[in-house]
């Protein structure tokens, strides 16, 4: 089953800074425990990322930040 967890642990989001904690969707995490793959998203600005893991070690990957000018750009030609 699906659930969200609210961690606190990890690096703070790439986009807006926030660092308060994350939103992670997992199926199998617990507080302390997170799986490659799981979804995190930042509640502040709502950007996303994924959690990987290495060596027993969980993180997060967030998604590229694009500079203004290169939204802007695709924005106009879409």
């Amino acid at each position: 089953m699906r659930k969200v967890l609210r961690i606190t642990w990890l690096d703070a989001c790439a986009k807006c800074g926030f660092s308060d904690y994350a939103d992670v969707t997992t199926e199998h995490g617990i507080g302390c425990y997170l799986w490659n793959g799981d979804k995190v998203e930042c509640p502040n600005c709502h950007h996303t990322g994924e959690i990987e893991c290495e060596d027993g070690t969980a993180f997060v990957n967030w998604e590229e930040v694009l500079p203004e000018s290169v939204v802007q750009t695709l924005k106009e030609v879409s």
